[in-house]
Order: C-alpha cells, then structure tokens, then sequence
C-alpha cells in the first residue's frame, strides 16, 4: 500500500516538472493560492464556511471516478482496497480540515472528516452503456466531453446561485458566476489530435472565429440560468453581474487561443502565467490576447493550409 502512495507522488512530480515548473515552486503557488482563496471564501458574509464546506466535499467526491476504483479493486483486495480509499479521501480533505480548525470551524472540521470516511465506501460510477445527453450536440468536443465530466461540478455551481439567494449574499452570486467560468476553461486544457482540426474546411482565421463563437454561445447556455437568478433577485447589482459575466467571455476567448498558440502540445507555464497575470491586471489582456492570436494563427496555418490547397 505503501508503494501506491509513493507511486502517485512521484507521478504528480512528474506531471509538474512536464508543465514547466520546479516541484517546489509548484508545491509553494498552490499552498498560497490555497490558503488566500480559503481566505476569502470563509469571509464572505453569510454561509462562507458552509461554502468551503461544501467545496471541500464536492473536491473530495470528484477524485472518486469510478473506473479508478475498479481498477484498485483487481489490484488490491478489498481490505487494502478501503485502506487506501479512506487515507487517499483523507489526505484529500486534510488541507480543508487544518483551515477550518484554524479559524475555529470544529463541527465542520468534524462532519468534513465523517464525510471524507462516508464518500470512500461508494463508488459513484454508474456501470451501465447510458450515455449522458449534452445540450451541445457532437460539436464542440470541448463542451461536448466537459460537460459529462464536470456534470456534478456545475450541479454544484448552480447549488451555490441557490445558496447566494437564500442567505442574500451577492458576492456568493458572483463567486458562481467566476466558478462556471472557470469549469469551462478547462475544457480547453487539453488539445485534440491535429486531424480533428485538419478536417475543418476553414482557413485558421475563420477557424479560430469558429471555435471562439462556439465556445461563447455554450458558455453563455451554461451560465445564463446562474446569471438571469442573481439578476432577478440582485437587481441593483445588475452592471456588476454584467460586468463580471462580460470579463468571463474575455477570459474564455483568451484560453481558446492560448490552446491554440501553442498547438498541438498543450498550454504550459508561459501561457498559464500570462493569463494569470491578466488576472492580476486585466488590462494586460489588450496584448496577451493579440499575442496569442497571431501565436495561433501560425501554428494553425502548419495544419489548416493542407485542406486549402
């Protein structure tokens, strides 16, 4: 059992090192960035530890996918099995569990931790040849595979457009709006095969206009439900809830081409860092996006000038 762990840390290493980044720096970003978003989240003004609550669980289950569960079942037996289950939900909840009991959370350190045990004596994979319908047809991929992928996230987004209206918290509001955005971007993380994009019978101009009008319009489907209810019931608010809706249209057209800048690899530490950056100084967005705009249409122009010819 031993050797499992030390095998998923080594391979999480690894995946760091192939990004472009040192393990140490990586390891250091991500426990500052946690602990100023876990920050944030438990100040907001009501029900922000019944929030991080909830994040914490929701993060927990979603590491629990199915078809790596069975695969531990044919390698361990089932001792071993929910050994490894409980520790791996554990060690998943220990970072929620430290924040809460500093800032004096203990009762939902308490149901965190019987939650974390509860989650790791179910498996959630549904064994069967359904397959979930999406709203987007077979185009774009993007959309397409995410959305079956983060069905039970965006459940839980549209759980906290409930939640804002029921304690009357609009930063809760916005916060939803900002955590759909940010499941639609990653469904741009991962590049398709280059026949996929050969296929199109599209030069890389209209092609990259193709992409950008798909993703805006799913995008758009997706978080209209969260933005119409915070406008209903945050009416005074409706330039700021415009505002940040309008800034995720930039962000995601933004990602759209900096998976395309440096295509066919996927986006690594540069491309990351430049978009983080904007989110420092939106500004700043006035020349990352035409940089990865021209950046794209090279590398696009490698692939798409084939089916012009």
């Amino acid at each position: 059992m031993k050797d499992y762990f030390v095998l998923q840390y080594k391979m999480l290493n690894r995946k760091i090192t192939e990004f472009g980044m040192s393990v140490i720096m990586a390891y250091s970003i991500l426990l500052i960035g946690f602990y100023y978003l876990s920050q944030y989240i438990i100040a907001l003004d009501r029900g922000g530890s019944y929030l991080y609550l909830f994040i914490a669980t929701i993060y927990v289950f979603a590491q629990g996918e199915g078809k790596r569960n069975d695969f531990l079942k044919l390698i361990f037996n089932s001792y071993n099995y929910y050994r490894i289950r409980v520790l791996e939900n554990f060690i998943l909840s220990f970072p929620f569990l430290v924040f809460l009991t500093y800032k004096g959370f203990f009762i939902h350190g308490l149901v965190l931790i019987v939650l974390a045990v509860f989650l790791a004596f179910y498996s959630f994979a549904i064994n069967t040849n359904f397959i979930m319908p999406t709203p987007f047809g077979n185009k774009p991929f993007e959309f397409t595979i995410g959305f079956r992928k983060t069905f039970l996230i965006l459940l839980g987004t549209y759980f906290l457009t409930y939640m804002s209206v029921s304690v009357e918290n609009f930063n809760l509001g916005i916060f939803s709006i900002i955590s759909v955005a940010c499941v639609c971007l990653t469904y741009y993380f991962n590049p398709e095969k280059d026949y996929f994009v050969w296929s199109f019978n599209l030069d890389p101009k209209e092609f990259l206009v193709y992409k950008i009008k798909i993703s805006i319009l799913f995008f758009a489907l997706l978080s209209m439900p969260v933005v119409l209810i915070i406008v209903l019931f945050f009416f005074e608010n409706i330039l700021i809830i415009i505002g940040f809706w309008c800034l995720s249209f930039v962000y995601l057209i933004t990602v759209v081409l900096a998976k395309y800048s440096v295509y066919p690899n996927k986006m690594h530490l540069p491309q990351l860092f430049l978009i983080l950056l904007s989110l420092r100084f939106p500004p700043m967005l006035l020349v990352i996006i035409p940089y990865f705009y021209f950046q794209s249409i090279k590398k696009l122009n490698l692939i798409l000038n084939d089916t012009n010819t």
